[in-house]
């Protein structure tokens, strides 16, 4: 079939760096045991149970549930005292604070502490996130707060904003603290704590062996002293102490090139003490795109039309059984300017044919052209050496790629009417050449070798299209038989099929034809005499030829029309509804011309009437159906009763004539509708919605009226922030032409956006098409868009440890997976229960974001103090829910952990 989809098409890639994954085993190559030594790195964190020490002169933020203080003086907003004594703070949530002074920080708890230098002003800075802490803070200070709870000398002060100044406090609660700007050093006593350090240099060994710091360490099972110091825009830290696993990325001292064209080779060496599975995670620049093999090599191809420089590939390590052993290091690629280029290449289409006759013939052709270069380009296409008897039909002659991307035209050689087709084994070729309008000296050309196949095809073709008789009077037609393909047909045979009632002379079969040659066949065709007037009858002639093997048939239909003069206005009613597919209306309005035939014959017979009453009546009824002819319906009422009171012959015939009027307006209605009718749906009518994703719909328009006709496109029942937008307002086709699908016409589709920044909801829409010069010529299909499943899971729940005597600590950790189409807040706590189920303990809820596009994250749920719990086997439920607290459906997981007192021997 000679159809064309492809106008152009291009291959897709993102618009951000798509990050690949795999997960491959690793051998031990690096001991763990004694830490000591001292790295100069650019950033440092400690994570884990912990007890801190450090001084500085500045304001440190604290989120305090806890304070207590026994001499202070508190003044409040405007900075009028209240009054002097002993001071106390109990929140149930934890309230923010800026402690201001020259000060001593002693700090112990669980969470994460992260040191860094705070650039050219020297210093040190730190952040932390607390699952719980207790912090005693020396020195003059100020420490200003806003809530309610503040208890002075045991007089509780009402809500508001106040500043307690003193020398020595005690502070304590949960959730992220900072001290930017102080100076000075910090020594921290960690315990089972896991110490990231960022790439750096230094002295650092680990299990008694120098380690390289240059790509960044992490260590597990840490326990001992980590201090940290600054040094000019770095960070100081010394480690003495003991880790449990180490792991490490080196990033090695190549440089590496790229450009949009050749992907570089990235080396991935990880070094760790953990033998294990480990998950490598590659996150490149945005519109790169990534590969990870089964055995660990990685390739990184930049995005199309990026300017030469240097790019970071992001890498990330993480070990599967230990989630805490997370490397994470930078790969730079030195990205090479891109020259402009071109890739054409030419191949036949195997979906696609080019019709003659019954015969496919295949001579469908795809051109690909790829743009090599930096931006995007347009090319033109030219054709040469196009073999004789063809004609050349492309689906365009320029094409508009992106850099990087691959434009697509489909190219037909379609057999010229009335030309021979070559014979058999002949070899045919023509040349395509694809030149940049930007420059060209940018262009390639290719030529296109096929062989000729044998091609079996006869046509059939009629002198009429339509015959016209009386009962009993015999009717010729003659049929021409010709041979277009390009071997000869030795053994056509002729059959006819005839409608009850027609009679036909024989035909002459078997026929032979050379090939190009025609014979002519006459038919005679005579319908019964009793056959009804304004009835239709017909004769179909099948010609069978080709392979005996796998023979083909051609058709063709003779209609005859049995009739009495003055019914061609209704007959030709009957054939416009035919032509639209209304067989009701068509053979409704043949009843409604036989009986007003027969009751102008007997102008006076009351059967004939009633007959031609109720036949208008049919005929009205079914018009009421259809949007375009029911304005008929009244003025065929009018005549209805004219009719039905006329008495005389004059009267009737004066009916018969003004109904004949009426049903003359019908025939035109019905061939306007026959000449502008057209289908109309989409590809695919639903779709789910990708969150900052548009939605692209295919439309499929076919018109199968008689008429070239322009249709317009227009969209409604879009919802607020939702936009349409079609790549073409209005498309041209000729009769029998649908888009996509046929040589010349365009792909036509229409783009949803959602410009919102709320929730998509579902919603239906119409994509509504009108034909130009007939606007009554209209409809519309629905589509439908859907956001995508919201999806929350908790993957894993993890203790640490796993098993701990009554009274230990246990870090307790999940791993949440969600895809969600907007960005929320989501709480996440847990419950422990013993094995009777009973609950014997519930978390506070921990923040954490839930992120548009999917995310694996891990959240640090606190510290556990088993002190109380009994021997066994108790269970973490996690729990994750909404802001306000309810809880997503599905979104739970849980852990396993041991509770046991030590063995003694006997």
């Amino acid at each position: 079939m000679l159809v064309d989809p492809t106008v152009s098409t291009f291959d897709a890639s993102g618009l951000v760096g798509i990050a690949n994954s795999a997960t491959l085993p690793v051998s031990a190559g690096l001991a763990a045991g004694a830490v000591s030594g001292t790295d100069l790195v650019e950033n440092a964190s400690v994570s884990g149970q912990l007890t801190a020490l450090w001084s500085g002169q500045g304001t440190s933020s604290f989120p305090i549930s806890t304070l207590s203080a026994t001499t202070a003086t508190v003044t409040d907003a405007s900075g009028k005292s209240v009054a002097s004594g002993a001071v106390s703070l109990s929140s149930s949530t934890p309230v923010s604070s800026a402690v201001s002074g020259n000060l001593a920080f002693g700090v112990t708890g669980s969470g994460l502490l992260a040191f860094y230098s705070p650039g050219a002003t020297g210093g040190l800075a730190a952040s932390g996130n607390w699952s719980s802490y207790t912090a005693t803070v020396t020195g003059p200070m100020s420490v200003t707060l806003t809530g309610a709870g503040l208890i002075l000398d045991g007089q509780a002060l009402p809500a508001g904003t106040y500043t307690i100044t003193t020398g020595s406090a005690t502070l304590a609660g949960s959730g992220t603290s900072t001290s930017p700007d102080f100076a000075g050093s910090a020594k921290i006593t960690a315990t089972a704590a896991t110490v990231e350090l960022g790439p750096g240099t230094g002295t650092l060994s680990v299990g008694g062996k120098p380690l390289d710091p240059s790509s960044g360490v992490t260590m597990t099972g840490y326990s001992g002293q980590v201090s940290v110091a600054p040094k000019g825009t770095s960070v100081s830290a010394t480690l003495q102490g003991s880790a449990g696993a180490v792991l490490t990325v080196p990033t090695g001292t190549a440089t590496l090139t790229a450009d949009q064209n050749t992907p570089a080779a990235i080396p991935i060496d990880i070094k760790t003490s953990l033998a294990d599975s480990y998950q490598i995670i590659i996150e490149p620049p945005a519109g790169w795109t990534t590969n990870i093999d089964a055995s660990g090599n990685v390739t990184a191809t930049p995005a199309p039309g990026d300017p030469a420089g240097i790019y970071p590939v992001q890498v990330i390590v993480e070990s599967t059984t230990n989630p805490d052993l997370v490397a994470r290091t930078t790969i730079d690629v030195t990205v090479k300017a891109t020259q402009p280029g071109i890739t054409l290449s030419v191949a036949s289409d195997p979906q696609f044919t080019a019709p003659l006759g019954d015969a496919q013939v295949p001579t469908a052709f795809r051109a690909s052209i790829q743009n090599l270069g930096p931006a995007a380009d347009t090319y033109n296409l030219t054709f040469s050496n196009v073999p004789g008897g063809f004609t050349l039909v492309d689906s365009g002659t320029s094409v508009t790629v992106p850099a990087g991307k691959t434009g697509i035209l489909g190219l037909y050689l379609q057999p010229n009417a009335g030309q021979q087709l070559p014979a058999p084994g002949t070899v045919l070729s023509f040349t395509v050449k694809a030149t940049s309008t930007s420059n060209p000296a940018i262009t390639q050309t290719q030529t296109e070798t096929f062989i000729v196949p044998d091609i079996d095809a006869v046509t059939l073709t009629s002198t009429s299209t339509s015959l016209s008789t009386t009962p009993g009077t015999a009717v010729t037609d003659t049929i021409t038989l010709t041979n277009v393909g390009n071997v000869a047909e030795n053994n056509i045979t002729l059959a006819t099929t005839l409608s009850t009632g027609l009679k036909a002379s024989p035909l002459t079969t078997p026929l032979s034809l050379a090939i190009g040659q025609s014979k002519n066949e006459t038919i005679a065709l005579t319908p019964d005499p009793s056959t009804p007037l304004n009835s239709t009858l017909s004769a179909t002639v099948t010609a069978t030829f080709g392979p005996s093997a796998a023979p083909l048939t051609q058709t063709l239909l003779i209609p005859v029309q049995v009739a009495v003069p003055g019914a061609a206005a209704i007959a030709s009613a009957a054939v416009a509804a035919g032509q639209l597919g209304n067989s009701a209306l068509g053979a409704r309005l043949g009843d409604l011309s036989t009986a007003l035939t027969n009751l102008v014959e007997n102008p006076t017979s009351a059967l004939f009437k009633s007959q031609a009453l109720a036949s208008l009546d049919a005929v009205s009824g079914l018009l009421g159906g259809d949007p375009f002819l029911a304005p008929l319906v009244p003025t065929l009422a009018t005549d209805r009763a004219a009719l039905a009171q006329a008495a005389t012959t004059s009267d009737v015939q004066s009916a018969v004539t003004s109904l004949g009027n009426a049903l003359t307006s019908l025939g035109t209605t019905l061939s306007d509708e026959a000449t502008y009718k057209f289908t109309l749906s989409l590809v695919n009518n639903s779709q789910v919605a990708q969150p900052l994703s548009p939605a692209m719909f295919q439309l499929v328009l076919q018109n199968i009226g008689t008429q070239t006709t322009t249709y317009d496109l227009s969209v409604s029942g879009l919802p607020s922030g939702v936009t349409a937008s079609f790549s073409q307002d209005s498309i041209t086709l000729q009769p029998g032409q649908v888009t996509p699908g046929t040589i010349g016409v365009p792909q036509v589709t229409v783009t949803l956006t959602n410009s919102s920044t709320t929730e998509l909801s579902p919603f239906s829409f119409q994509v509504t098409a009108t034909a130009e010069g007939a606007p009554e010529i209209t409809q519309s299909t629905t589509g439908s868009l859907t956001s995508r499943a919201a999806l929350v899971q908790v993957v894993s729940v993890t203790p640490n440890p796993t098993f701990t005597q009554p009274g230990g600590q246990v870090d307790v950790s999940a791993r949440i997976l969600n895809a969600v189409n907007k960005e929320q807040q989501a709480e996440v706590s847990y419950t422990v229960t013993d094995s009777t189920d009973k609950v014997i303990f519930t978390s506070t809820p921990v923040t954490t974001t839930l992120q548009v596009l999917t995310t694996l994250s891990t959240v640090d749920l606190g510290n556990l103090d088993t002190t109380g719990f009994a021997d066994g086997d108790d269970t973490i439920n996690v729990t994750v829910a909404d802001a306000s607290g309810n809880p997503i459906p599905g979104a739970t997981g849980q852990g396993s952990l041991l509770i046991g007192s030590p063995v003694t021997a006997t």
